[in-house]
């Protein structure tokens, strides 16, 4: 059996740019001081290796502060606009389920989070595993979330393709053993993510032709 494995927000979500807004939006009410580029270099983080760099940023930080402001912000943002699908996602999706392949959903977003994102999107259902960030799992860019989401799946991790925005996500699915392809959201394709990347996509758009490529064969 082969597998398609999404990280989900700035992949299958638009919602990197909710996150960065929200979390800007805390650091102002608890005047901490955060930068844009203070929270862009948390792409990919779980809220525990967030919590770490934002620390090192000013230590008056304090996450029991901090979260349920920046959580009711971005509920806030997707309560007046939704949850904003990326551009081809759907029919990525439904392709690589036509093809027999495997989906999962490997993300550092806490689970309450995904499971409300994938019932506002109707996608709840369609992915055979869900992984999702937990304080007792290292999060990205260790391997263990994605090698986790491979044995939920049953599937040998270099028979998986990993689709990534972030930096830290492509070095979690490489460090796993693991196919990848990053399709670029807030933090462009650079040179020196190439020994993470194996592919780089425009798009979901050409998801599939990948895909096809990654597994010639039928799925098994």
């Amino acid at each position: 059996m082969n597998a398609v494995i999404f990280d989900m927000d700035g992949v299958l979500f638009d919602t990197e740019t909710l996150a960065l807004e929200a979390a800007l939006e805390a650091s102002g009410a608890l005047g901490l001081g955060l930068t844009e580029a203070d929270v862009l270099a948390t792409l990919g983080m779980t809220e525990a290796l967030t919590d770490d760099s934002y620390r090192a940023v000013n230590p008056a930080y304090d996450p029991d502060a901090f979260w349920p402001l920046c959580n009711d912000s971005l509920m806030r943002l997707v309560a007046s606009g939704g949850v904003p699908v990326k551009l081809y996602a759907r029919q990525a999706i439904q392709a690589l389920r036509t093809m027999g392949l495997s989906l999962a959903l490997c993300t550092s977003s806490p689970m309450d989070r995904v499971e409300e994102y994938l019932r506002l999107t109707d996608l709840n259902g369609v992915f055979s595993a869900v992984t999702a960030g937990r304080d007792d799992v290292p999060g990205k860019p260790a391997p263990d979330m994605y090698l986790n989401t491979a044995r939920m799946l049953g599937v040998a991790p270099e028979r998986c393709l990993v689709v990534e925005d972030s930096p830290l996500g492509l070095r979690s699915a490489r460090l796993a053993g693991m196919r990848t392809c990053m399709v670029p959201d807030l933090r462009p394709y650079t040179d020196d993510l190439a020994p993470d990347c194996d592919w780089v996509l425009d798009s979901l758009q050409a998801l599939p032709n990948l895909a096809a490529e990654v597994f010639p064969c039928p799925s098994r």
